[in-house]
C-alpha cells in the first residue's frame, strides 16, 4: 500500500491534535452536565478551551470548525439553563468531531503517494 506524502502526514498529525483537544472539550461538557452546583468553574473552562480552539481552527484555515466552536462559545455564554446548554454543546461537539474525521479521511485519500510508474501513464 502506498504511503502518505509528508504534507499529508503533517496535516493528519495536526488533525489528531485537534481531535485530542475536542475530546478534552467533550469531557468538560460531560462534567458540566453532571455538575449539580451550577457549573460556573466548568463553564469558564469550557469557554477558555472553545476560545483557543476557535483561534487555532481559524489559524489553519478551518473556518467551518471555527464557526462551530464560536457557536458553542456563544451557547456557553448564554444565561439559559444548564440542560439546554449541555444539549447544545453536546450536539456541537459531535459536529466538530465529525468534521475532523471527514478531514482525516479526505487527507488520507488525497495524500496517498502514487508509485512513479502510475504517474508516467
Amino acid at each position: 500500500m502506498p504511503g502518505l506524502s509528508p504534507q499529508a502526514q503533517a496535516k493528519l498529525s495536526m488533525l489528531e491534535g485537534f481531535a485530542l483537544k475536542v475530546q478534552r472539550l467533550y469531557g468538560l461538557v460531560e462534567q458540566y452536565a453532571m455538575d449539580r452546583t451550577g457549573g460556573e468553574l466548568l463553564g469558564m473552562a469550557i469557554k477558555r478551551v472553545l476560545g483557543q480552539l476557535k483561534r487555532e481552527f481559524m489559524a489553519v484555515g478551518y473556518e467551518g470548525m471555527a464557526q462551530i466552536a464560536g457557536a458553542m462559545e456563544m451557547a456557553a455564554h448564554r444565561g439559559t439553563n444548564q440542560q439546554f446548554k449541555t444539549r447544545v454543546m453536546r450536539e456541537l461537539v459531535g459536529n466538530i468531531k465529525s468534521q475532523i474525521e471527514i478531514e482525516q479521511r479526505i487527507t488520507r485519500v488525497e495524500g496517498t503517494e502514487r508509485p512513479e510508474d502510475e504517474d508516467a501513464k
